[in-house]
């Protein structure tokens, strides 16, 4: 890849009301990490990146997520999900988002946010990738430096991982799991003891919505 190393990071949630939100989110998931690994693999360069590349590959996301429904004879809005999506290569991101949730970043110093989680036209509501005019309300950014640590996180983790009265970052949260990846090699057993505290009384407690966590970071050697 001519940016070299790249990690290609995405999550969508399913709209609750939804009937196939769960078949939405996955499909759009797998369209978007297909259509930038292919751009990637054909000579694309990360800083080269602009808001139009970043909405051509949702808008081919939203377009397999249609045709899904299509097959299935459903309105596309039985489908509705959101979309993040993380590009990172050695010195230089790209990021895209619709819907709530949030990506956080660090580079050396604290957390932050990339985006603010989007609320819809109500309250209690966002915006989907499966509305016409989903473009309209797509975030867009690039950023230059190494991004050493990576975190993209479905809204049921919002209250646990966001400041909203200082619209902050709560760093003690994400930096145990930082530090977990780095001491250890075993991913299977540190993702079940993250899915474990994720489903635990104690984060259970503070939200009862879906908790969808990715989560990156840069070793020691800069891989």
């Amino acid at each position: 890849m001519p940016d070299g190393p790249t990690l290609i990071a995405c999550v969508a949630d399913g709209a609750g009301s939804a009937e196939r939100s769960e078949d939405g989110s996955r499909q759009a998931c797998d369209s978007i990490v297909r259509t930038i690994r292919s751009a990637l693999e054909n000579g694309f360069r990360i800083g080269d990146c602009c808001r139009n590349d970043a909405l051509g590959w949702f808008v081919s996301a939203r377009e397999e997520v249609r045709l899904l429904a299509e097959q299935a004879s459903l309105p596309i809005r039985e489908y509705a999900t959101t979309l993040l999506t993380a590009v990172v290569g050695t010195d230089r991101s790209v990021f895209a988002q619709i819907g709530d949730g949030a990506i956080v970043v660090r580079a050396e110093g604290d957390y932050e946010a990339v985006f603010w989680p989007q609320g819809g036209e109500f309250a209690g509501t966002t915006n989907f990738l499966t509305s016409p005019d989903f473009g309209s309300f797509m975030d867009f950014t690039t950023r230059t430096g190494a991004v050493n640590e990576l975190a993209l996180f479905t809204d049921g983790l919002e209250r646990l991982i966001l400041r909203f009265a200082d619209r902050a970052v709560h760093g003690p949260f994400l930096a145990p799991i930082a530090e977990a990846l780095r001491r250890s090699d075993d991913t299977e057993l540190l993702c079940r003891g993250l899915r474990d505290f994720l489903d635990s009384d104690s984060v259970n407690q503070r939200t009862d919505d879906d908790k969808t966590l990715l989560f990156a970071c840069r070793s020691a050697g800069g891989a």
